[in-house]
């Protein structure tokens, strides 16, 4: 009895581990509003989205729309840039779940195939990414139609992640 009791806890246990370590997309989750650490007000996309760099997995934390990357920066290239007319910058911020305290998110390698797609069916790469040492957090600028209204980011190895992009100040 002792013996099954043990199993059964120890089977729980693994599933919990998986559960929360595993790549999961929790479904019909309402977003709610959040301060970014540049201190932008953003929608929250999908709470627990995660993929995975290398060995790191990432939570999709915000994501929004703006004609300059980063969003309301004036200066000029490289510090600064600016979308193409007729389109937007389509930000995705990214905070790793697993990276080790005084470690560095190997950014510079993202996988082959990392893109948005619009509800049109048209699909952006990565045009710009920084990653903020401070805050720990990588963020990939897409550029995208201004007449876009949905879109999902595409991720090899995962299903597409429906995002939810806020209209940001310019």
């Amino acid at each position: 009895m002792k013996r099954s009791i043990f199993s059964i806890l120890f089977l729980l246990a693994i599933s919990t581990a998986l559960f929360i370590s595993g790549c999961q997309v929790a479904a019909n989750q309402t977003p709610q509003a959040e301060i970014t650490p540049a201190g932008q007000i953003t929608a929250q996309t999908i709470d627990l989205v995660n993929v995975t760099l290398l060995n790191y997995h990432l939570q999709v934390s915000a994501s929004g729309l703006a004609e300059t990357f980063p969003p309301g920066c004036t200066g000029q290239p490289p510090a600064c840039n600016r979308a193409s007319q007729g389109k937007n910058l389509l930000r995705i911020e990214f905070n790793p779940v697993d990276l080790p305290q005084g470690d560095m998110l190997p950014y510079k390698d993202l996988p082959q195939g990392v893109a948005v797609r619009d509800n049109t069916g048209t699909g952006a790469g990565v045009s710009y990414k920084t990653y903020n040492v401070t805050t720990r957090t990588l963020t990939l600028a897409f550029e995208v139609s201004k007449t876009a209204s949905s879109f999902s980011l595409i991720w090899p190895g995962t299903n597409p992640i429906p995002l939810m992009p806020v209209q940001q100040e310019n």
